[in-house]
């Protein structure tokens, strides 16, 4: 049997195509629920991807038939799940026993086998030659267009389109809750299948909400979104370290039947493998992707108070707030030199308190640069009192000058007189 898989039909005209997508996720969970095809997951949130999933691609009128192939999966899930991540991958192991079956007793009298793991199993899998039919990111874009659709009064949902469109929108806006009418929270049942990067440090959230140990927190905070905006920019050289590692992991199974010692996964599948698994987001784009409640891949944490914000949202939150004071700290120190440089007065290697401000600026940038916010706002802060205050005293200096040559003109002055 051949099946087409979410990415061969995933855009459209006008972006992603949701209805084929839909309908390639149906005809893949009818053919995993069947009594012809076998079943592997690696942990629970696999297993909650195909509820998931059916939940989104069955309307309300085929309830009976999402039910069923629910069933079936939950069947098939408690005879056999992997909770244990091992060199020898069992999801991978699977796979490759039931390539080998079909290789040496045909496709036809081989049970289709499917599996749902994460990236190194992918990685693995595809590089065999097998296929990935949908992913998690699949998901989450049909979830993301449900809340967006639910989220619009009918009226607003026709009147998106122009006259041109109006067969398309009217028939979007008949389909206002036509998917995943038995889930009440879409974001909620989105959060179940994806995971968030976490750090986990031996500070106390009630530390963090006191004031104490703010410092060590934030730079704590800063170095990890650095981390993920480095992999992000410098994706080859991040997917070169994967791939070393997992040769690496690969190289230290034990050898006998089923072992992976001597695989090797390219380069090429461990890039596709993280561009499919991973979400890389910007700095500035956490706001949106992240701590918005309302976006698919937010995230939030019962260590936050009804009403209240997670403790990494608080964190994010204060690092942004440092990062404008110290833009706007930056903006007074350019004004100090600008007047420094018309007046003839900026040297840095002369002046004290201009090269100290000179120093302190650029440490702070150096921190600004990877995200640590903290000292840059500390820094930028320190070069802009710095400067203030030699404007200050080169006022001062000058208004003596002025008087002091007032003084001499008019002792000049009664002196000729005289």
């Amino acid at each position: 049997m051949s099946l087409k898989t979410a990415s061969e039909v995933e855009r459209g005209s006008e972006g992603l195509d949701y209805d084929g997508v839909r309908k390639v996720i149906k005809t893949v969970l009818l053919t995993v629920a069947s009594k012809d095809s076998t079943l592997r997951v690696f942990d629970l949130r696999a297993q909650r991807l195909l509820l998931f999933a059916a939940d989104l691609v069955f309307t309300k009128n085929e309830a009976d038939q999402r039910d069923e192939v629910k069933a079936a999966i939950n069947l098939k899930v408690a005879s056999w799940r992997s909770d244990n991540y091992t060199v020898r991958d069992p999801v991978v192991a699977w796979l490759m026993m039931q390539e080998n079956s079909k290789a040496r007793k045909g496709d036809d009298k081989v049970a289709l086998g499917f599996a749902v793991a994460g990236a190194f199993p992918r990685a693995m899998s595809t590089q065999a030659g097998l296929k990935v039919y949908f992913g998690a990111k699949h998901i989450a874009a049909l979830a993301r267009e449900e809340m967006r659709i639910r989220a619009l009064p009918e009226n607003e949902v026709l009147a998106e389109g122009s006259n041109a469109q109006a067969a398309a929108v009217a028939k979007k806006a008949a389909s206002v809750g036509l998917y995943a009418t038995n889930v009440r929270d879409l974001a909620a049942e989105v959060q179940k299948i994806i995971s968030h990067t976490l750090w986990q440090v031996s500070i106390p959230a009630a530390n963090w909400e006191n004031g104490a140990d703010r410092a060590r927190v934030l730079r704590l905070a800063a170095l990890g979104y650095y981390a993920t905006d480095y992999a992000r920019v410098s994706m080859d050289e991040f997917v070169a370290f994967l791939q070393d590692f997992a040769n690496g992991f690969l190289d230290r199974d034990m050898p006998g039947p089923g072992s992976l010692r001597g695989a090797r996964l390219s380069r090429r599948q461990v890039e596709n493998a993280v561009a499919e698994c991973f979400s890389f987001a910007r700095f500035e784009a956490n706001t949106e992707d992240v701590f918005d409640l309302d976006a698919p891949f937010a995230y939030w944490s019962d260590h936050g108070d009804m009403g209240g914000k997670s403790v990494a949202q608080a964190i994010y939150q204060e690092l942004m707030d440092l990062r404008q004071k110290a833009l706007a700290h930056f903006d007074s120190a350019v004004g100090a030199i600008s007047w420094l440089r018309y007046k003839d007065l900026y040297f840095p290697g002369k002046d004290p308190a201009v090269s100290e401000a000179y120093k302190a600026k650029e440490f702070a940038w150096r921190h600004f640069r990877i995200f640590n916010f903290y000292d840059a706002e500390r820094y930028m802060g320190k070069a802009s009192a710095l400067l203030a205050r030699r404007l200050e005293t080169i006022a001062t200096d000058e208004k003596n000058i002025a008087k002091w040559r007032e003084e001499l003109r008019l002792e000049s002055k009664r002196r000729e007189s005289v």
